[in-house]
């Protein structure tokens, strides 16, 4: 769509935004897919619509979305806060490149209020308020009940009156796309999916780019930052396998049933290597089926040559794509798990064979089975007798016409034979240049062409050069090929109009294929790695885990437990910086989110809960475009955190109220961390406070654990070298901050000073903390009853007996403790 698109819409009241760079396309423009599979371009062009309910409705979103390539409507309702918490987290989903928003005269401030809040997540989107007139609801069901595809299950509508809102802005966002886009959509042919209360974990942009999900900067910049979407992306095949896997690392499962037929399927094609390996050759054959879907539902008011030489290509690979049903129907029925079984099912569809007949009956076969290296004529040839020979007389005249023009210039070698005789001239064809002659000589320089000829062009050992004639004769042939390719386009019109009743397979086969390759990524990604299979319970039990982007094949990499429990939810982890918490919490954070997409994990063994929420928080610089500090923005993001954290969220917080005073940022903190506690959500917490490390004399859920370096000595003295490994306690020193500073070269007397003052506040920090160890001991010898009482309740799996040992020794350690203490207190007395 042009700049300049949305002004062309009688309805649109305002632009209030133009997005700085939005993809754009001329509204005649064919919409490809892109083959490459990176996080920047496997996203289509996405339009969206928000219509904000009013008096008695404020509060309540309806989102209408679709997608130009795949054609799919997505519409949404939902309760959404005053900051629009929900709907900007949809929007960061979807990304559109076009959003419209209803203008209400009586409601600029609230929708100044709206836009803002579309604004600060979408800045690269052009943003246009559109007359109330156009959403309404009422005729957005009429418009539903036409285009939905018949048999679609997801398209059915129960409850049409709790939906009004998405369908105003389904109304709204069809009406403007017809009129920008240049055509309508036909009847029974969308496939329209409403979004309620789907058992996915939802997580925020914030969190996305904390955990490394994906890179939503790569457009901007031109390349991709390594990302767990391009870890596993690039075992994918196809442009929707990677969308799906988008998709799905975006909002993951949060039903373990749905988790469990994902594993399942990843785990029987790792025992099944030779069936991953045939249907991995299969996906690498398939064309983009999904380009197909916007030439079955557009109708065009008018003709082109460029719209019906676009028809005619995506019809072929249609049909070639078919070619892989059937050996894919032989294939997948080898495969046990009901995933696969399922989508196996699908492939059985008789409304499959009814377009196969279809092509077969249209397309002429014995062209397009041409297999080998073609050249632009070939490529040409291939579409202009794309169509079977028989089925239009007027098509049958214009290819004989065009024939009949080159026989004539093939035979016509006068002007080479009065100009260049006894040369190695020949006549040749580019789709740039058209017919032009090719001369091949050893000295392309030297060689002097004759004044009547044009357009000459000079290579290393050869030149090309044209004439006016050739010229005439060019003219003459391109006129004949829009000739056939009109006459074409009225035979594929017959054919599409006859596909157009069995589109639902087609979606259906687009699904079967993106999950058949999404389901193949997983298994390259666990093939190439030390990976498990994780199983779900009440607890967050991992096993000598990895950090994914750490773990590349060929390099070593510190692995780390992690155990949080109901009863021991809340990990304090403190540490000199480089140590690895930062590290750690995306480590936890990436195992939930790669387990709940139903991929393994790189761990030895894992046991995780199913998370609802997953959030994060990491320390940060001043958000200037918001005008706020770094520590009004870190309040900022865990106000928003609090307002939705429960007993399913998970919780990873990163140094939090570094950039204010210490003692404000431990009040903060303690408060903060209380308040957590209280919620019952599972929550890593770093932090460079030690003071917070004494909550665990008054919380049982809290538990302490640091990152300390090794002392490793030198010629020079002491150094101090960072583990990466994770240990229990609160961290006790040595002092890590003034290595640091002496590399800063400042005053040595200066640094002494500081050093001295440090280690006598340490001193007292520690003595406080002895006073604390009998009540901490008591508490870790409650930990251990509470950690064995939940692994009985565990399914009984490979991890029972290593826990069952974890635990024994945590208890053999606190009973050497005490041992140990109450022998220094008799040999004082």
């Amino acid at each position: 769509m042009n700049s300049s698109s949305s002004r062309r819409f009688p309805g649109v009241s305002r632009t209030l935004s133009s997005g700085r760079s939005a993809p754009r396309r001329g509204k005649n423009a064919s919409r490809t897919t892109n083959t490459s599979l990176s996080a920047s371009n496997v996203l289509s062009p996405v339009f969206a619509s928000i219509m904000e309910g009013r008096s008695a409705a404020r509060g309540q979103i309806g989102l209408a979305a679709i997608d130009l390539t795949t054609m799919d409507f997505h519409l949404f309702s939902f309760v959404d806060s005053s900051a629009y918490s929900s709907l900007k987290t949809q929007l960061q989903v979807l990304e559109p490149v076009e959003i419209i928003i209803c203008d209400s005269i009586n409601e600029r401030h609230s929708n100044a209020v709206l836009h803002e809040a579309v604004r600060s997540v979408c800045d690269q989107a052009t943003i246009s308020a559109v007359q109330r007139r156009y959403f309404d609801g009422a005729r957005g069901h009429e418009m539903y009940r036409s285009l939905r595809a018949r048999s679609d299950p997801n398209s059915k509508l129960e409850n049409p009156g709790d939906k009004e809102l998405c369908l105003a802005a389904f109304a709204a966002l069809v009406k403007y796309i017809e009129h920008i886009e240049g055509f309508l959509f036909a009847s029974s042919s969308i496939r329209i999916t409403f979004h309620e209360d789907a058992a996915l974990c939802v997580m925020d942009a914030e969190t996305w780019e904390n955990l490394r999900v994906i890179d939503r900067t790569s457009t901007a910049k031109g390349k991709d930052r390594r990302t767990i979407f391009s870890m596993i992306a690039s075992g994918t095949l196809t442009v929707a396998g990677a969308r799906l896997l988008r998709a799905s690392l975006l909002q993951p499962l949060a039903d373990e049933e749905e988790i469990g037929a994902r594993a399942e399927a990843v785990e029987e094609m790792l025992e099944k290597p030779h069936l991953l390996e045939r249907s991995r050759c299969l996906l690498a054959c398939a064309q983009s089926i999904d380009s197909i879907l916007p030439v079955i539902v557009k109708k065009y008011r008018e003709k082109t040559i460029s719209k019906a030489e676009h028809r005619i290509v995506q019809l072929v690979h249609l049909r070639q794509t078919l070619q892989l049903v059937e050996k894919l129907r032989q294939l997948l029925p080898n495969f046990l798990s009901p995933i696969i079984f399922t989508k196996a099912e699908t492939l059985l569809d008789d409304r499959i064979e009814d377009i196969r007949s279809i092509l077969d009956d249209t397309l002429n076969m014995d062209v397009l089975s041409l297999n080998g290296k073609k050249n632009s004529m070939d490529a040409r040839n291939q579409k202009i007798y794309a169509i079977k020979k028989g089925l239009s007389t007027p098509l049958d005249v214009a290819r004989k016409a065009y024939e009949e023009l080159l026989k004539d210039l093939h035979a016509d070698t006068r002007e080479l034979g009065e100009c260049l005789p006894d040369q190695n001239v020949q006549l040749a064809y580019s789709a740039s240049r058209l017919f032009h002659y090719l001369w091949i000589t050893h000295d392309a320089n030297r060689v002097a062409v004759p004044g009547n000829f044009i357009n000459i062009v000079r290579n290393k050992a050869s030149l090309t050069f044209s004439s006016r004639h050739l010229m005439k004769f060019n003219d003459r042939i391109e006129q004949s090929v829009c000739e056939v390719m009109l006459e074409s386009d009225d035979v594929i019109s017959e054919a599409i109009d006859a596909i157009r009743p069995h589109v639902e397979v087609l979606y259906t086969l687009i699904d079967t294929l993106s999950t058949l390759d999404f389901l193949c990524a997983l298994v390259v990604y666990a093939t190439e790695r030390d990976t498990v299979r994780p199983s779900f319970g009440a607890s967050v039990i991992i096993k000598a885990g990895r950090y994914p982007l750490l773990d590349i094949p060929g390099r070593p990499v510190v692995p780390n437990d992690a155990y949080l429990t109901p009863s021991s939810r809340f990990a304090l982890i403190t540490g000199p910086n480089m140590a690895g918490k930062s590290t750690y919490t995306r480590q936890v954070g990436s195992l939930c989110l790669l387990a709940q997409i139903g991929s393994f994990v790189p761990a030895e063994a894992a046991c995780l809960p199913i998370f609802k929420r997953i959030s994060s928080r990491v320390g940060q610089n001043d958000t200037l475009s918001e005008n706020l500090s770094s520590f009004a923005a870190e309040m900022t993001g865990m106000a928003g955190i609090l307002a939705s954290a429960d007993a399913r969220t998970l919780v990873m917080v990163d140094e939090l109220a570094r950039s204010t005073s210490v003692e404000e940022g431990i009040g903060i903190s303690y408060a903060i961390i209380e308040e957590l506690i209280e919620r019952k959500c599972f929550v890593v917490f770093t932090s460079h406070f030690l003071d917070l490390a004494t909550l665990d004399a008054s919380y049982a859920a809290v538990e302490n654990f640091h990152f300390a370096p090794q002392v490793r000595q030198t010629s020079e003295g002491e150094v101090l070298d960072p583990s990466h490994t994770l240990y229990r306690g609160s961290y006790a020193g040595p002092l890590y901050g003034f290595e640091v500073a002496e590399l800063a070269a400042l005053p040595a007397p200066m640094l002494q000073r500081a050093r001295e003052l440090a280690e006598r506040l340490h001193e007292e920090w520690k003595s406080r903390r002895e006073e604390e160890e009998e009540k901490l001991e008591t508490r870790e010898i409650l930990r251990c009853a509470h950690a064995f009482r939940d692994l009985i309740r565990q399914p009984r799996g490979s991890m029972t007996k290593a826990n069952l040992m974890q635990i024994r020794a945590r208890f053999l350690d606190v009973a050497r403790a005490r041992n140990a203490m109450e022998m220094e207190d008799n040999e004082e007395e």
